[in-house]
């Protein structure tokens, strides 16, 4: 009897064989985009005017104001329905609604969330905003 594994018993090991791994499967939804039943008049609610804004628009970088419940898709088929241009990309940012002090007894509210998009488009295509 060994005492704490002193004595090593000499047993034949098998080879362990070296697996290959299973090929991945490449998905093919690059081109596929999701999109919600919102309405083109529901998704894009009005340009974002501002100075930073203005200086996007020289590296051909659009700032739209969506519904909170848009998405990428949505905003992508409602430039495309009223500005008749397909964008390169697009970027969401959240605006989460902040506290704010009421004046009255009731204490606190809240400013409502919105959201914001960043259309970029390819050289020479152009979005007009009327004014």
């Amino acid at each position: 009897m060994a005492l704490f594994g002193s004595k090593k018993d000499e047993a034949p090991k098998k080879a362990v064989k070296k697996s290959t791994p299973a090929p991945k499967k490449v998905s093919s939804k690059k081109g596929t985009v999701k999109s919600s039943s919102l309405s083109v008049n529901e998704v894009l609610i009005s340009p974002r005017i501002t100075e930073k804004s203005a200086h996007l628009t020289a590296q051909r970088v659009y700032t739209f104001n969506i519904s909170v419940r848009a998405n990428k898709g949505d905003v992508a088929k409602a430039i495309y329905s009223v500005y008749k241009v397909r964008p390169t990309k697009i970027r969401v940012v959240k605006n989460v609604g902040k506290k704010v002090r009421l004046r009255t007894r009731r204490g606190e509210g809240t400013k409502p969330a919105s959201k914001k998009a960043y259309v970029y488009l390819k050289e020479g295509d152009r979005i007009e905003f009327s004014s």
